[in-house]
């Protein structure tokens, strides 16, 4: 099993920087702690275009802070070449695919999320799904919501950060995530209609409600602290419908990433077990970091950086 230490960011596609920007870093208030723009041909190209599978590439990446304490980020990215394709709208939020971040927004110095609701500027009014609102059994001051940021990608706020993904069999999903990356059982919880959780989470995410399950896995740095991690979650009802065609360079495309230790050893471990991947471990100086992509079972992707 691989040893999986640390949830380490959140990768997301976005269409405008500048106005993901504007979301993420001036309303939300996130730190901007890296930023670059990569282009064809420069010294470095040829590393990214192993890690993302594709030649040429040009894109912009800007890095922020979702966890000043544990230095955990978000990173933007906006791709000029290859030619993104627009936001799925087509995605909903019960089909297999459709992943959100959640960003935390209580944890000092963060700002309220009523207040943040209160005080939304005009063109992100509209954008909200539900107001925040706390849930049964987790004691104030927690409260959470969704809003939708400029390119229409979910947004939970909460009190930590994290990555949820809706998939087609939350079982397999779930083993793989722990059996073969190494992650370590969280939170677990069923809703049905009938059910106070069910009730909430209709109005949380204004879907009506029919029977779903989500299960929280965290890496093994982070199970105590039950901070950061990948959510995976299933619908029953209603309805859902597989998401296809979906490349890393697409606008709205999300996956996590995870540190492990020895990364060359794990990429063995797992290749051996059937894995697919994107690209081989490659490596990066000036700033020195390791990583891989591979897919999950769903053919989600998942960055595996060294710890």
């Amino acid at each position: 099993m691989v040893d999986t230490t640390e949830y380490s960011h959140t990768t997301i596609i976005v269409g405008d920087m500048e106005r993901a920007l504007g979301f993420y870093r001036d309303w939300l208030g996130l730190k901007v702690v890296r930023e670059y723009v990569m282009w064809p041909g420069s010294p470095r190209a040829s590393i990214y275009e192993k890690l993302f599978g594709s030649s040429p590439i040009h894109f912009r990446l800007v890095a922020l802070e979702t966890d000043d304490e544990r230095k955990r980020r978000m990173e933007l990215i906006q791709w000029f070449y290859p030619q993104p394709r627009p936001f799925d709208t087509e995605l909903k939020l019960v089909d297999p695919g459709f992943k959100w971040l959640g960003i935390p927004t209580q944890l000092p110095p963060k700002k309220e999320t009523r207040k943040l609701y209160e005080n939304a500027p005009h063109y992100l009014i509209g954008k909200f799904i539900s107001p925040p609102m706390g849930l049964e059994g987790i004691p104030p001051p927690y409260e959470c919501c969704f809003v939708h940021d400029p390119d229409g990608n979910m947004v939970e706020l909460t009190n930590n950060d994290h990555m949820s993904s809706v998939t087609g069999d939350v079982e397999k999903m779930d083993k793989w995530y722990r059996e073969v990356l190494g992650l370590k059982a969280g939170t677990d919880h069923t809703a049905t209609p009938d059910s106070l959780r069910g009730r909430e989470y209709e109005k949380l995410i204004g879907v009506p409600m029919g029977h779903c399950r989500f299960v929280r896995l965290f890496a093994t740095d982070q199970v105590q602290q039950r901070n950061g991690g990948v959510e995976l979650g299933q619908y029953w009802n209603p309805k859902t419908i597989p998401a296809q065609g979906r490349d890393q360079w697409n606008i709205g495309f999300k996956w996590p990433g995870v540190k492990v230790k020895n990364l060359d050893a794990a990429y063995r471990e797992l290749q051996g077990k059937g894995v697919k991947f994107v690209s081989p471990v490659v490596e990066s100086t000036n700033p020195n970091w390791k990583a891989c992509l591979c897919f999950d079972p769903e053919g989600g992707i998942v960055e595996l950086l060294e710890a």
